[in-house]
């Protein structure tokens, strides 16, 4: 694009992505792409700070107004005389990603909501390094900060209730023999 975001240039894989038209794209307005015109701005915003983007994430819009999510890498060319004269970038389509995302953080939530209705919680043990990840409502059972996560696995034995402790040892015992 040039510095106004009129699309000069487009590859022809474009229209592997919902319905774009290249020929119709180009010279057309990229604001015109973004669900929030105010990605944009702190896009741009971050490109002339930077001079360069990676991996930045951002929402574009479909021509049927669908949403796409989309990860951007893009870079300031300058011409000899250090004036900027256009952004170069390229795009990829991370929408299955991010509503795989979405998915996971809403059963982590149902997750979490059960367990505070039946108040219990989870735990994982990671063998390689004897780190223990607690649930959110494991935490509150046994009185713990978050910050007392991924700590050692004798951390958490000895904040479980004492009558339960030896059965807890065995069994963690019992997985690392597995």
């Amino acid at each position: 694009t040039d510095l106004n975001g009129i699309i000069r240039e487009i590859s022809p894989s474009i229209s592997n992505y919902n319905n774009f038209n290249r020929l119709k794209l180009i010279g057309s307005s990229l604001y015109e792409l973004y669900y929030d015109v105010n990605d944009r701005i702190e896009l741009l915003d971050i490109i002339i700070e930077k001079g360069e983007i990676r991996d930045y994430e951002i929402r574009l819009k479909s021509p049927e107004d669908v949403v796409i999510y989309v990860s951007i890498n893009a870079k300031l060319i300058k011409d000899e005389n250090e004036k900027s004269k256009y952004i170069e970038g390229s795009f990829r389509d991370i929408t299955r990603r991010k509503h795989a995302e979405f998915e996971i953080l809403k059963r982590e939530s149902f997750l979490n909501l059960s367990q505070q209705i039946a108040n219990m919680g989870s735990w994982t043990l990671n063998v390689k390094t004897n780190e223990v990840i607690l649930s959110d409502n494991n935490l509150t059972i046994l009185g713990l900060l978050p910050i007392y996560n991924n700590k050692v696995i004798e951390f958490f034995i000895e904040n479980i209730y004492h009558e339960d402790r030896n059965n807890v040892a065995a069994i963690i015992e019992n997985i690392k023999i597995d």
